[in-house]
């Protein structure tokens, strides 16, 4: 039994494993991120089949996003205008038909 009631504990990581950011760190040496065109990386991750399918989708879902902001600003006000009377006529039909 040990009598050292003081003794401190230590991180469970497993011995000889790196941690996150010694990890992050070692994967992006001799890499310039700020030359990095993250449509590439969402595109390489969005159609990489060993990718798990949630990362696939998030991935697609970014860059699906990304087309939308370069749309034409009368595009976007008209679907504006158009997610608004969505959400109003929701609102009523929440109060139960009837308009504020």
């Amino acid at each position: 039994m040990n009598s050292d009631h003081t003794r401190t504990r230590t991180s469970r990581r497993k011995r000889g494993r790196p941690s996150r950011s010694q990890a992050s760190e070692r994967a992006l040496k001799g890499i310039d991120v700020r030359s990095c065109d993250p449509k590439v990386i969402l595109q390489t991750i969005a159609m990489d089949t060993s990718a798990p399918a949630s990362a696939r989708a998030t991935a697609a879902k970014a860059l699906l996003r990304a087309a939308a902001a370069v749309r034409a600003p009368e595009a976007q006000s008209e679907e504006q205008s158009a997610a608004a009377d969505l959400n109003e006529r929701a609102l009523v039909l929440l109060r139960g038909g009837r308009a504020t």
